[in-house]
């Protein structure tokens, strides 16, 4: 499945971390700020061609692989249909869940859709917030399930992997109190001087390596 090309014009904002960790709160605050175009939890509409039931579905290896597969298709397909700029809080951590489940994960990270997914993210017009764990405002987003706080660090854990070991930057944000989120992404986005500019979100400076924002 092809990647949609990034013109070089526009900005794409992902958020990644663990479900339930706030990333949508952020992403609907940065949508609303900057006017962009968002898109929406796709796990819930695969879901529900698989009858809704979660419990059938993960007491059945071949069926969760499946269904993990298509929540990624789908995602990867929302994303090349998606106006730019966009936003989205899915994405590598759809993959991580790949490895938490044990669903043959060296199979899905060699699908070429799936490596040219990864390698989008590495696009100079793309910034990754990466929403570390926080126990106090993780939610049971009625789609994973099984949320306990060694799953929360073990899947943060993969997310990392994910995004280190194919280089690529990101920007971790790790607080307990929204204002202050969104306070530190107004003054990354401020730092990498993302402002409209001819009806677009644009990059103008380097991103930011790793930086932990407390």
């Amino acid at each position: 499945m092809p990647v949609k090309e990034n013109s070089g014009k526009t900005n794409l904002i992902f958020i990644t971390g663990f479900l339930g960790a706030g990333k949508t709160t952020l992403l609907n605050y940065i949508a609303d700020r900057y006017n962009i175009n968002k898109i929406t939890e796709v796990a819930r509409q695969v879901l529900a061609k698989y009858g809704n039931n979660l419990k059938e579905i993960r007491s059945n290896m071949d069926k969760c692989k499946s269904f993990q597969r298509d929540i990624l298709e789908e995602q990867i397909e929302k994303e090349r249909l998606t106006e730019e700029p966009f936003i989205c809080d899915r994405g590598l951590d759809i993959i991580a869940y790949f490895a938490h489940y044990n669903l043959d994960t060296y199979d899905i990270l060699n699908k070429d859709y799936t490596k040219d997914y990864i390698e989008s993210y590495k696009d100079n017009n793309v910034v990754v917030l990466f929403v570390r764990p926080e126990e106090e405002l993780i939610k049971d987003d009625g789609i994973r399930g099984d949320l306990t706080i060694e799953t929360i660090y073990r899947i943060d854990g993969m997310i990392k992997y994910i995004l280190e070991s194919n280089d690529i930057n990101y920007i971790s944000i790790q607080s307990k109190h929204m204002n202050e989120r969104i306070r530190a992404l107004q003054s990354i986005f401020e730092i990498k001087d993302i402002r409209w500019k001819d009806g677009r979100i644009s990059v103008q400076t380097i991103f930011i390596r790793r930086t932990l924002v407390k």
